[in-house]
């Protein structure tokens, strides 16, 4: 996934960056980078979800985007392993979702995804 760094990273690992020309924010955890310079990166989440708490088959929206406090997660599911695990297209890039329980249904893959997150973890890949 490709983003855009729109301020300089804070000191406290904070970052504030656009994917699809959509304003978001995350930890950032790698080397400090400058404003406006684009990388690749790998988005993660370290929170586990009930089905209940993910809207399937919600309305398209922008990828991520902020939510008050919170950032809304968008994408459609790739592939769910035996264990719970999703695996969402997100923009160009995967994401992995931990999921607790049964999904609703017996394969969930191609349907869209929502979901509401406190914080996104974000590492630059190939710098």
């Amino acid at each position: 996934m490709r983003i855009t760094l729109l301020e300089p990273v804070s000191r406290d690992g904070n970052a504030s960056f656009a994917l699809d020309g959509t304003h978001c924010v995350g930890l950032w955890r790698g080397r400090s980078q400058p404003a406006g310079v684009r990388l690749d990166i790998e988005l993660t989440i370290e929170d586990s979800f009930a089905w209940e708490q993910l809207d399937l088959d919600g309305e398209p929206g922008a990828p991520l985007s902020l939510d008050g406090l919170d950032i809304r997660i968008r994408g459609v599911i790739e592939d769910i392993d035996d264990d719970g695990m999703l695996t969402v297209r997100v923009s160009q890039g995967l994401v992995m979702i931990e999921t607790i329980g049964s999904p609703p249904d017996r394969n969930p893959v191609g349907r869209r995804i929502g979901l509401t997150t406190s914080t996104l973890e974000i590492y630059p890949v190939g710098s």
